[in-house]
């Protein structure tokens, strides 16, 4: 039993006096001891260096089994015959897509996607599956079209062509973006001004108008001040939307009003030769809303001002006292027109999608004041110049003149 220790110690000393002198080269490797060949006794042997197994070389193997005998040495010539099998492989897949061609409108199974991949490598067949993933993906993305949330989690979809290119305020800088918002400055109006004000676009019938009037025209700023926001619409806004002339805005609008502030009894504004009344509310309207874009484009106030805002509440309120569908007249689309100007412009309040629609609203209210004001036609009895020429007019079989044209 002692001497079983002893024959185990011997044991191990003779592998590491083995692997010691592999290490020196003084006998085979390993690996050509396994393989039975002629080994050089280089570190690493020129057997190693044939089959490309240097790393093992001097005491390690590999393990035994099918095709280790057949490792290459030299990895250009493995990739050499890749590149000489795939251009072979797709001169083979051309040959067969001509073919195909000619014989069927089908595509040949053997021209599967997947297959024509196969003489790629590794690496550029992981490309092209990740490109066919990413195309795949932002086809599904293009499917459900763009989404957007604002700030307040209102929601607004945009649809397939829609990119961050076409969101509104895309470009606008943060601190724009918030300039404004705290409308707690703004200065309160009378409750009732109020309350007409979100009657817009429609109208409640007041019995107390004049009164209503009256105190919308009691927040008008001293002439001066209105004089100075006049000339800053009128240089600063007029170039990009222009619904009043300037003799228009001063010998009709803002002249007359204030006239008539001054003493009623002796003055008033209004276009209407039957006004019922003497003041007009959409033609105080087109003042305020002149007074608030002036206010909004002027330098020297902040963005989107307090002062901006409040005569717009008041151009709104002026709006609400008379229906902008009944029987429009130019002061209403000129006071529409020019609300959505200030919506379009004050972006920390309003929104562009609110602008457009006034500014359609605006087009309407124009485009009935043009056709419906009016007859269709005119009769022939009432035109007292001559006729253009008809060149289309013909003589019929009977003698009868025809027209070319109906009048």
């Amino acid at each position: 039993m002692p001497a079983e220790p002893r024959r185990t110690s011997r044991k191990a000393t003779n592998e590491e006096d083995i692997e010691v002198k592999r290490a020196r080269g003084e006998i085979s490797c390993a690996e050509c001891r396994r393989l039975k060949l002629k080994c050089d006794k280089k570190l690493p042997c020129g057997s190693c260096v044939r089959r490309g197994c240097t790393t093992i070389c001097p005491n390690g193997s590999l393990s035994a089994g099918q095709g280790t005998r057949f490792i290459l040495a030299d990895t250009d010539q493995l990739h050499r015959k890749i590149s000489e099998m795939s251009e072979r492989i797709r001169q083979l897949e051309d040959a067969l897509a001509i073919f195909q061609a000619g014989i069927s409108s089908e595509r040949h199974p053997l021209l599967r996607d997947e297959l024509l991949s196969i003489k790629f490598g590794p690496e550029v067949r992981r490309t092209i599956d990740d490109e066919h993933t990413r195309n795949a993906m932002s086809q599904s993305i293009d499917a459900l079209g763009t989404l957007t949330i604002g700030e307040h989690g209102e929601t607004k979809y945009i649809g397939r062509s829609g990119g961050s290119e076409a969101t509104p305020n895309g470009d606008i800088p943060p601190d724009i973006l918030t300039a404004g918002d705290d409308l707690e400055d703004v200065p309160p109006l009378d409750l009732k001004c109020e309350k007409i004000s979100f009657t817009f676009p429609f109208s409640l019938v007041q019995e107390d108008n004049e009164a209503i009037i009256s105190r919308l025209e009691s927040y008008l700023p001293p002439q001066p001040r209105a004089w100075a926001l006049c000339e800053t619409y009128l240089e600063q806004f007029t170039w990009w939307f222009r619904p009043i002339k300037r003799d228009e805005l001063i010998n009709e609008i803002l002249s007359p009003i204030y006239k008539t502030v001054a003493d009623p009894l002796k003055a008033a504004y209004h276009r209407k030769a039957d006004a019922e009344s003497n003041r007009c509310p959409h033609l105080l309207a087109v003042l305020y809303m002149v007074l608030a874009v002036g206010a909004l484009v002027d330098l020297t106030l902040p963005s989107c001002s307090a002062e901006a805002e409040k005569y717009y509440r008041l151009g709104r309120a002026a709006l609400s006292l008379r229906s902008v569908f009944d029987s429009p007249e130019l002061e209403t689309v000129q006071a529409v027109g020019l609300m959505a100007g200030y919506h379009s412009l004050c972006s920390s309040r309003y929104t562009l999608e609110s602008a457009w629609s006034i500014a359609s609203l605006a087009s309407k209210l124009a485009q009935s004041c043009l056709a419906l004001g009016r007859p269709p036609s005119v009769a022939l009895s009432h035109i007292d110049c001559e006729p253009p020429n008809d060149d289309e007019s013909h003589v019929g079989e009977n003698g009868d003149v025809f027209h070319g044209c109906e009048f």
